[in-house]
């Protein structure tokens, strides 16, 4: 199994009631079971639980969760605390999906539930028209996305810059984007110097929670047992390195 250059999520409004409060967006974070959420996706075969923004094959990963304890068993009891010292129980919750996430907008709900909000679920059917929404609605408190494809861990962490279109958590912080614009620079003239910023704006982030990151998708070879020396080639669109390979 593959784990793909990417990330599957969902935003918090970081300008929105109730997740304009960090406690609101970590007790979330500490709630959601992310083994769950495989198992709404497929299973381990399609997708490995994170709670990064940058996905574990791009250079920069260094595996960091706060929100799972080494069971990666949800904590319920934290996140209860963090929302009573919000304030924001009973507050009205909508959240956006789609149907390839339609399971797991479910799910986030039941637990948004659990927690004490009012939350209910708004599918769109058409992919389209679910972005065009999410780029024209500054409102929506919660929706379901990932990004697919990311070369660079500053790909992944640019999304949550100001001044990114897509930034769908509206987190803004400009000391973060001078910091990823520095990140750019460091991958290209050090790439050690750069992995070890990666890892800790990722950290950053990740405190800073504007999204629950939900899994790390993956993508499954089938080999024949005659097959040896299998590599996977993780740049550009995942494959397999066919030069490296040898029958019987």
């Amino acid at each position: 199994m593959i784990p793909q250059r990417a990330t599957a999520f969902a935003f918090l409004n970081t300008r929105r009631p109730p997740f304009d409060d960090v406690r609101v967006r970590r007790a979330l974070n500490y709630a959601i079971d992310r083994r769950k959420l495989v198992e709404l996706h497929g299973g381990a075969t399609v997708a490995q639980t994170t709670c990064q923004v940058i996905p574990p094959s791009v250079p920069g990963f260094r595996q960091h969760c706060p929100y799972m304890n080494t069971s990666q068993a949800p904590d319920f009891t934290k996140a209860r605390a963090l929302v009573a010292a919000s304030g924001t129980q009973g507050q009205r919750v909508v959240v956006w999906t789609f149907p390839f996430f339609s399971g797991e907008g479910r799910y986030i709900v039941s637990v948004l539930r659990r927690l004490g909000y009012a939350a209910v679920l708004h599918e769109i059917p058409q992919i389209d028209a679910y972005f065009r929404t999410m780029n024209d609605m500054p409102t929506v408190q919660v929706g379901l996305a990932g990004w697919f494809g990311l070369q660079s861990a500053s790909d992944a962490l640019m999304t949550l810059t100001c001044d990114f279109e897509a930034n769908w958590a509206r987190f803004c912080d400009r000391r973060f984007d001078r910091d990823v614009r520095r990140l750019m620079a460091a991958q290209a003239a050090d790439p050690a110097a750069g992995t070890a910023m990666a890892a800790r704006l990722d950290r950053e982030i990740v405190a800073h929670a504007p999204w629950v990151p939900l899994f790390t998708p993956r993508l499954a070879d089938f080999t024949s047992r005659r097959v040896g020396n299998y590599q996977a080639n993780t740049y550009a669109a995942p494959s397999v390195l066919l030069d490296q390979l040898w029958v019987r």
